[in-house]
Formats: structure tokens, C-alpha cells, sequence
């Protein structure tokens, strides 16, 4: 059962993945401000997410999925991500990437983001961002938080395209003040791990956040380790969707005698000349 810690910090509601109809206005209530996040319980079955992990882990031993994994401070990324700034051999790498997972997930992957998507943003479409040149931008990536490892350090999203010039290729199309971060937990750590959402936003951040030597450094954690905070905890199977872009957030480091923390997910905005939202990473 998910959990949430300090429940009256942020607005956040955990529903279940079977009552989606009954919460058509999620991502309208996000766009105003009403709500910050949701999470959905039981949008796969942890049997089957065990499953996937194993797909997975099959998948990064062989060509080409051995080229998609890279160690990162907090264990290791599967995918590529405009974090890279060489744009056109990320969009070389999307298509691979997205291959992959789709693969792990037996062709369920996609089908079920995109109707979670629908369900609780009645009225718009949800669809995969595409490049100028008509390449699809990445749908998704993996993050793999091992024990005993780093933390995921304090971050919001907003920040992206001041440090990554291959954000460019998406902020053509998509207004990124409007963006959204969902992941799924394919395994829940024993301990640690959790999602924190610390009390301040992209409207109050301190300048010096935002200089590219405090990028996802511990400069911040230092900072914001007296801030209030909220913290959400997740199990296999369940999925979150929340505002990225407005709240500083981070991934507590996971317990050294735990088993790491696998999640697949990326983020989504509002198109600027209609009411879709496109995904990418």
C-alpha cells in the first residue's frame, strides 16, 4: 500500500489504477494548482513487474540494450535522456530505448501510460513528442537506485533547459512551465527510496540553485535539509504522476542492504499550439 508522510504539506490523493474514470479532472486540477499529484495503486501487477525486471535485466547484457546502460552516483540509467548533448545521437538512441522497454513489458507498456493518461485527462490527447525531422523524442527511461549507493539529488524540472542545450529540440513545441513527471515502480526497496517533495517552489528558488555547478549536487541537500518535506512511498505496480516543474523534489538514497529501487517513466507537457500533451525524456 503506497504511503504518504506529512499528507498536509502538498495536495496529493493515492488512488486506485480501477477507479481511474472517476477522476477525469486530474490533470485539469494540476494545471490550476489544485492538485500536485496522484498516486495510482495497482496500475500493473507486481508479479508482472517482477517479471519485466527480469526482461530487463536480460535486455542490458545483450546488443543493444548493453549501450543503453550507464552507471550514475545513485547505481544505473537505462536509456537516453536530453540530458545528453549531442541531440541527434539521443534521437538515434530513443527509438531503441522505447523498443526495449515495449519489448520487456510484452507490448503493454505504452498502451497502458497512454490510457492512464486519457482516463484522468479527459478532453486531451496524450501522445509522443516527435522531433522536427519527425524522429520521436523517448517515451521513457530506467532508473535503477542501488543500495548503499547516492541519493537522486534535489532537483525541478524547470531547470533542464538552462543547463542542456538539446532541451531546445522540445521547447519548440512544448511548454515546459506546463510539465509533468510520471514514473512506475517495477520494485520497491526494502528501505529507503522514497520520493521526497520538499517545501519550496520553482517561484522561490534561491539564484544560486540554479548555477550548473549546484546542478544535482549535495550543495543543495545541505540547504534543504531543514526545509519541510513530504514523502511518498510506493510499491510494485504502482504509478505517480505530480508536477515536477513547480516543486523541488529528490529520491532518498536506498538502504544498503536493500534491493535496489527500479522505476521506467519520463515526463509530459502541454503542446503550445493545442491542448495535447506530448511525453518524452
Amino acid at each position: 500500500m503506497a504511503t504518504i508522510t506529512n499528507p498536509d504539506l502538498y495536495a496529493f490523493e493515492i488512488i486506485s489504477a480501477n477507479h481511474l474514470n472517476d477522476h477525469a479532472d486530474t490533470v485539469q486540477r494540476i494545471e490550476n494548482g489544485d492538485l500536485t499529484g496522484v498516486i495510482l495503486e495497482g496500475l500493473f501487477a507486481p508479479d508482472f513487474c517482477e517479471s519485466v525486471v527480469e526482461r530487463l535485466q536480460r535486455a542490458v547484457q545483450a546488443e543493444p540494450g548493453n549501450r543503453l546502460y550507464y552507471p550514475a552516483p545513485f547505481g544505473h540509467v537505462f536509456g537516453t535522456t536530453l540530458m545528453e548533448n549531442d541531440l541527434g545521437a539521443y534521437l538515434q538512441r530513443a527509438a531503441i530505448t522505447d523498443g526495449i522497454v515495449e519489448a520487456c513489458f510484452q507490448q503493454r507498456y505504452k498502451a497502458t501510460i497512454f490510457s492512464f493518461l486519457a482516463r484522468l485527462g479527459k478532453g486531451r490527447d496524450f501522445v509522443p513528442a516527435i522531433h522536427t525531422d519527425g524522429q520521436p523524442f523517448a517515451m521513457s527511461g530506467v532508473r535503477i537506485l542501488e543500495g548503499g549507493r547516492e541519493p537522486l539529488e534535489a532537483h525541478i524540472h524547470q531547470e533542464f533547459p538552462l543547463h542542456f542545450p538539446s532541451y531546445q529540440g522540445v521547447t519548440r513545441q512544448l511548454d515546459l512551465a506546463t510539465e509533468l513527471s510520471y514514473y512506475l515502480v517495477l520494485q520497491a526497496p526494502d528501505e529507503g527510496g522514497d520520493l521526497v517533495l520538499y517545501d519550496l517552489n520553482w517561484e522561490n528558488t534561491p539564484q544560486d540553485f540554479l548555477d550548473s555547478s549546484a546542478f544535482m549536487s549535495k550543495v543543495r541537500a545541505d540547504r534543504l535539509e531543514s526545509a519541510d518535506r513530504m514523502q511518498l512511498r510506493l510499491q510494485a505496480g504502482d504509478a505517480i504522476l505530480f508536477a515536477a516543474n513547480r516543486v523541488w523534489h529528490r529520491v532518498e538514497p536506498v538502504a544498503a542492504t536493500s534491493k535496489a529501487r527500479i522505476t521506467v517513466g519520463g515526463f509530459l507537457a502541454k503542446a503550445r499550439e493545442n491542448n495535447d500533451y506530448g511525453l518524452f525524456i
